[in-house]
């Protein structure tokens, strides 16, 4: 290399200087900037290309100068999957969190009683109906009815009051769901939007970091509410040029492969609105709405419970879990059988009865029987919808629904069969061995539900572990529950065949329907409200003047620890165990699992935090801007600099020497 190629060694010198403090400066500037990764000049020596017809030994071969490769970014692959890993664990954590800290604020009655009992507004108001009925057994029943049912009124009314807030509370995580699923389709498509640009920056040959920035941050976004694998290929394009392509899949175990972008190619979600709330990923299409070109990634995919990781799963558990609440197809089968036994067991009573009723008895017996009769009719009506039809010398039951087929007449019984399909495993219920089947929606009442859900997958199908899972359906059971069994123990002890006797909680102030009480319908009967009925002070049609022994039977009943709270008393089907225990320990027991689980999820959430915390400092430590390096790489450059126009001084000089020779 000659003289003057001197002056281009110098000049890629100089401009390889320029351009480290170009950079440096960049990443001065940015280093405040959301997700800006650090940026590296790639300086490489040049090495001449040509080689001379004639070498010589004797001729040395010097490099020329400095050549600028590049500008990459300091990241560690690594550190950015253990660290989207992390994000993910805390938004489901905090997600779950935040959702038991919003039942908690309802459910949790700690410092919401009076000043001298701070024990809870039920609780309270519980203890406030039992004083009064033990001051009824003291003092009679006669002025103490009323304040009696005024106090009865005020339990219902807070149950109203709970059931009401649950509600809500569910329909705002509903909005939540909505939310995040919007969300998290903005995400991707600004990812697939930025896959595009990158894609044709690439072509140029331009690196286009502060684009792989912007998509790198949309990145640990997306795992913040949907937990993903994130993979990088070289795709050829042709004329031996190869690009990136970013594929993002679902981070499920086992790996299904639901891919939620391919390059320029993205999918969409959307969330079902049937109770399940599953998501369902539509084929991946680009931004011309055109689909992608493998039939396998063109067809829409409803996920399954589990496959999804983060908030967005956390937001549909607590919508949809019911801890012991939950079905599994054994505990499905059996509450159909369960139901089809009642509805025969009935059926055969009544027939029996019939057989007294039409036998020529005396009239005492026959009226008896009759009552009897009609008590039975009434638990069927809650089984199925049936018509009964009655002359003076037969009694039919049809079904009210479908081609209304008879059940009985007189003392002959067609029973009820459960029938289930060995190839579809559908079930069904037929009228007789071999007769015709009936739908779920033709029979309604409690076996039309429970052929309904039969029907259905069950809980622990779409997720094995459901009975484990405590969201709002689990919270709004359990207190439907405590309010359904303490209200059929108040009917069953007021029903004594006197005098005012009858129901005392029903599922509407305007009526006396004691079926499917709940914690947001339970109200004092229309007939107590009216002084038609009255609490029961005995069952004795001949006890003495003052006796108070059923008013006893009613104040017992706030202290046995042997009542029994059956999940499928609430949820036919449901496959866990009854809590066995008082009404009081039934309430504090909905109230210390929901502080169990929320000390659990926060102790989880915390963990989970200092993890994400200490990989952030480290991937910080690699990709972050730090102002002592970059000032170090400001004076290297600097002077990198000012060597290159010293040296070119020099050759100057040295060439006017030449020159003036």
């Amino acid at each position: 290399m000659g003289t003057f190629g001197s002056f281009g060694t110098v000049r890629l010198g100089i401009y390889a200087a320029q351009k480290g403090l170009d950079v440096t400066g960049n990443n001065i500037t940015n280093i405040n900037t959301e997700g800006y990764t650090r940026q590296r000049l790639n300086q490489v020596s040049l090495i001449p290309g040509a080689a001379d017809r004639y070498f010589s030994s004797y001729k040395t071969r010097i490099g020329q100068g400095a050549v600028v490769a590049g500008v990459d970014q300091l990241r560690d692959p690594g550190l950015d999957i253990s660290y989207r890993k992390a994000v993910a664990d805390v938004g489901s954590a905090n997600a779950k969190l935040g959702g038991l800290n919003d039942l908690a604020t309802i459910l949790d009655e700690v410092g919401k009683g009076d000043l001298e009992q701070d024990d809870g507004v039920i609780l309270s108001q519980l203890n406030d109906l039992r004083d009064l009925i033990n001051e009824a057994i003291t003092n009679g029943v006669g002025t103490y009815n009323s304040l009696i049912r005024e106090s009865s009124k005020s339990l219902a009314s807070l149950f109203n009051s709970y059931a009401s807030k649950l509600e809500q509370l569910d329909k705002t995580y509903q909005d939540k769901l909505d939310q995040e699923v919007t969300e998290v389709n903005n995400i991707l498509k600004n990812i697939q939007e930025l896959n595009v640009a990158i894609r044709n920056a690439d072509i140029r040959g331009d690196e286009g970091l502060e684009l792989r920035d912007q998509r790198n941050l949309l990145l640990d976004k997306l795992n913040e509410y949907v937990k993903v694998d994130v993979k990088y290929r070289m795709k050829d394009i042709g004329a031996d040029t190869e690009i990136e392509e970013l594929t993002i899949t679902l981070a499920n175990d086992p790996p299904h492969n639901h891919t939620l972008v391919q390059g320029e190619y993205a999918t969409h979600l959307d969330c079902s609105d049937d109770g399940r709330y599953n998501i369902t990923l539509s084929g991946l299409t680009n931004t011309k709405g055109e689909a992608h070109p493998d039939p396998t990634l063109q067809g829409d995919i409803v996920l399954l419970d589990n496959d999804l990781y983060g908030s967005l799963q956390s937001l549909r558990e607590l919508l949809t879990e019911k801890g012991e609440y939950s079905t599994t197809p054994e505990s499905l089968d059996k509450a159909l059988q369960s139901n089809v036994d009642g509805v025969n067991d009935i059926l055969n009573q009544i027939a029996a009865l019939n057989a007294v009723i039409y036998g020529g008895g005396d009239q005492a017996t026959i009226d008896a029987a009759i009552a009897e009769r009609q008590q039975f009719l009434t638990e069927l009506e809650g089984y199925v919808d049936v018509e009964a039809t009655e002359t003076p010398t037969s009694f039919t039951i049809q079904l009210a629904g479908g081609n209304k087929e008879t059940l009985l007449s007189n003392q002959t019984v067609t029973e009820l069969q459960k029938v289930q399909d060995p190839a579809t495993g559908e079930y069904s219920v037929t009228v007789g061995n071999a007769g015709p089947s009936v739908d779920a929606g033709d029979l309604n009442g409690t076996l039309g539900s429970a052929l309904a859900a039969a029907n259905s997958p069950a809980d622990s199908t779409v997720d094995p572990d459901a009975s484990s899972k405590r969201g709002i359906p689990y919270y709004r059971m359990t207190l439907d529950n405590l309010a359904r069994t303490f209200a059929e123990a108040m009917n069953e002890l007021n029903d004594t065949g006197l005098e005012g006797s009858g129901v005392l909680f029903s599922n509407s102030s305007s009526g006396n329907d004691t079926s499917n009480i709940t914690a947001a319908n339970i109200s004092v009967s229309f007939d107590w409200s009216n002084d038609k009925v009255s609490i029961q002070a005995t069952d004795d049609p001949n006890a003495p003047s003052g006796d108070t022994s059923q008013l006893a039977k009613f104040l017992d009943l706030f202290n046995r620890e042997d009542i029994d709270f059956l999940p499928g008393n609430i949820n036919p089907g449901a496959a866990g165990d009854a809590y066995t225990g008082s009404f009081e320990n039934m309430l504090l027991r909905i109230q210390s699992t929901l502080a169990e689980d929320q000390m659990t999820t926060d102790a989880v959430l915390n963990n989970h935090l200092v993890t994400a915390n200490d990989i952030y400092v480290d991937r910080d430590s690699v990709m972050g801007v730090d102002l002592n390096d970059e000032a170090t790489s400001l004076m290297t450059y600097q002077k990198a600099y000012s060597a290159a126009c010293r040296l070119m001084t020099t050759l100057n000089t040295a060439l006017d020497s030449l020159l003036a020779m």
